[in-house]
């Protein structure tokens, strides 16, 4: 489930465990998955780099007509 983006204090009350620490004895195999997880910011700067690169105007949020 954690492989799959279930957040772990879903997977917590699923398996009836009180503290996350319980839970995550069992999702350690997992590690090595999450290590592939980008954060949003990452990808933010990331596509606002990729702009830069191509000489197009960032834009910070939504325009609205």
């Amino acid at each position: 489930m954690l492989e799959n983006g279930v957040d772990l204090r879903y997977i917590q009350v699923l398996l009836g465990h009180s503290k996350p620490e319980t839970t995550m004895i069992y999702t350690h195999v997992a590690q090595h998955s999450l290590m592939e997880i980008k954060s949003p910011l990452d990808v933010t700067v990331g596509n606002m780099t990729k702009m830069d690169n191509n000489n197009e105007k960032p834009l910070l949020s939504r325009k609205f007509q």
